[in-house]
């Protein structure tokens, strides 16, 4: 979304001019970049000030883009990466400005009931961003250039100190329930996130996605998802880590029962969800079926 420049964010912008000239002159002659042809850019960059550990980090953001789009992957094309501080005060980069629309409220109050419908069931469906994820996961960090780009080994528990000491330091009192959640996690972290040097570890490194969610995805049109927005800074090389054997059992259980009972019902269910307003927010007596059946299913 537009609004006014909020103050310490203001760009100079004759500096960024003699800046681009000299690194990329052939943007101000309007010549075909190392990239192809680019009509318009995006900058990215650090916010002033202090920040919280590891946030806004443009460097990285820009190093997976960088390999991930001559791939094909859904993201921006990267232009240009600009480490200090001189010109805007703070580390930024350029990338392939990508047309589109970008959702901000999860609700999707401007678009009608059935393309919000489309949105989310595009976003949970195999072949839509499931795929897209998956195929990220897929990628061999080596091959790309990305070896270094982080540690796999222990990625869980990195995770959980980094997302513990981040929320710690930005409220001033831990919420007890929050404090019990991390302890909880931490206890009960997979074996299999171990070091590489340990006979437990059975796992490979992969790209992680650190915020894939709907306002970080660029749609083409109203309900057709176009690119995943440049927000790849909490990204990470992590563990590809496997069901546990009772993982396992319990997703066959699940994949059983949404096969045998729940996608045979969908259509009803649907039709009863854009059905009359005064009826579509009531409970439908199938579901209420499908509930004492979950119950009813062995253990």
């Amino acid at each position: 979304s537009l609004g006014p420049v909020r103050a310490g964010h203001q760009l100079d912008l004759k500096a960024l001019q003699d800046y681009l000239q000299a690194q990329l002159p052939e943007l101000f002659r309007g010549a075909p970049t190392s990239q192809g042809r680019i009509d318009r850019l995006v900058l990215r960059k650090k916010p002033p000030g202090k920040l919280l550990a590891s946030a806004h980090a443009v460097e990285r953001e820009y190093a997976v883009m960088a390999a991930l789009s001559p791939t094909g992957f859904p993201v921006p094309r990267a232009v240009h990466l600009c480490q200090t501080e001189k010109p805007l005060g703070t580390p930024f980069y350029l990338m392939e400005c990508v047309e589109g629309r970008i959702f901000l409220d999860p609700n999707l109050p401007e678009l009608p009931p059935h393309q919000r419908t489309e949105i989310y069931r595009h976003m949970a469906q195999v072949e839509g961003w499931v795929q897209v994820l998956a195929s990220l996961h897929s990628k061999d960090p080596g091959a790309l250039g990305l070896a270094s780009f982080g540690n796999p080994d222990r990625y869980c528990s990195r995770q959980l100190r980094r997302w513990g000491d981040q929320y710690t330091a930005s409220v001033p009192s831990p919420t007890p329930g929050v404090t019990r959640l991390v302890d909880w996690l931490t206890r009960h972290v997979p074996e299999t996130d171990a070091s590489s040097s340990s006979a437990q570890n059975t796992t490979r490194p992969a790209i992680v996605h650190g915020e894939f969610r709907l306002d970080n995805i660029v749609f083409g049109s109203a309900t057709t998802p176009k690119a995943a927005s440049g927000s790849l800074s909490s990204s990470s090389s992590g563990g590809f880590l496997g069901c546990s054997p009772r993982a396992a059992a319990l997703r066959e259980r699940l994949e059983e029962f949404m096969r045998d009972h729940v996608y045979p019902a969908e259509e009803v269910l649907e039709a009863h969800a854009m059905g009359p307003q005064a009826t579509r927010w009531t409970i439908h007596p199938l579901l209420e079926e499908l509930k004492k059946k979950a119950k009813r299913a062995p253990p």
